[in-house]
């Protein structure tokens, strides 16, 4: 009888083990390669995006409250908030929105370039990893082309302290004479707008660091991030605009080439005022490479 109670005590106690397990691997990221390996996807389809394993930032906790780190190993993770009036300097390159109308080039495989981002009209549930303690999503409420596009941000409700990004990596091969960033916004915001927008198209832009902490902002947010497989990352946009039609956006990630890097883009909205949000769609990154 005895044999039989330690037998079954046993048992219990691998069971409750294998369910602490469990729980904890609900914690980690699923299904995420790391740079290195989206390496071999420019010119095959991604189902999954990759993320550095090894370099995890230590203030990214598993947390599903909405104030986690938005640096996000987790899908749920968000970043704290953070006293830093980041969004109101201006950054190198900085003008009014108004002006701000790139004229797209025109690629053509003729040209010896071509478009490398996955899922770039949002018409599939691949490749883009939504992160934040209000996750991006996919939205069927606007759309540049096609019948979807990624919302960031909050559209209903309460405004709450919370970020809301979506993040896709991608290799630039080393051969790239240009790699062009474009994409398609329509900014959204219930607050006061501000009518400067802090761009960097050229390289010099400001910088900053996931690793070390939540992305600063003193205020609603939307933003579109390069980041480096090591955390570190340029703003390439900050702004808190508001457009009725979709607006084109180009960034040059020439500097970029043989190098990994993720697109990341997103919008951080305080518990205070109104609430600000952005549809994306369309995002391609064009590389024209040497004949």
């Amino acid at each position: 009888m005895k044999t039989r109670y330690i037998s079954l005590a046993g048992v219990l106690c691998g069971v409750l083990l294998v369910a602490s397990a469990c729980a904890f691997r609900v914690l980690e990221p699923a299904g995420e390669a790391t740079p290195e390996a989206a390496q071999q996807q420019t010119t095959t389809k991604q189902t999954t995006e990759g993320q550095p394993a090894a370099t995890q930032p230590v203030a990214s906790g598993a947390d599903t409250s909405g104030t986690g780190p938005v640096t996000e190993p987790t899908a749920t993770a968000e970043p704290a908030a953070s006293s830093d009036t980041a969004g109101a300097s201006q950054a190198a390159g900085a003008e009014e929105s108004k002006a701000y109308i790139p004229a797209f080039g025109q690629y053509s495989a003729e040209a010896g370039c071509r478009q490398i981002a996955l899922n770039s009209g949002m018409e599939e549930d691949t490749a883009w990893r939504f992160v934040g303690g209000k996750p991006a999503r996919y939205a069927t409420d606007a759309a540049h082309a096609g019948m979807r596009s990624i919302l960031a941000g909050l559209t209903e409700g309460r405004p709450f302290h919370s970020y809301s990004d979506a993040r896709q990596w991608i290799s630039i091969p080393a051969t790239a004479v240009t790699a062009t960033l474009q994409m398609r916004w329509q900014p959204r915001t219930e607050e006061q707008a501000d009518p400067l927008i802090e761009r960097c198209t050229r390289g010099n832009c400001p910088t900053g660091d996931l690793s070390a902490g939540p992305l600063p902002a003193a205020h609603d947010l939307q933003y579109v991030l390069a980041v480096r497989p090591d955390w570190s990352f340029e703003w390439l946009l900050r702004a808190k605009a508001n457009a009725a039609q979709w607006q084109p956006l180009e960034f040059d990630l020439t500097r970029y080439a043989g190098r990994t890097v993720a697109v990341q883009f997103g919008v951080y909205n305080d518990p205070r005022g109104g609430l600000t949000s952005m549809f994306v769609d369309d995002v391609e990154l064009w590389v024209c490479e040497k004949q």
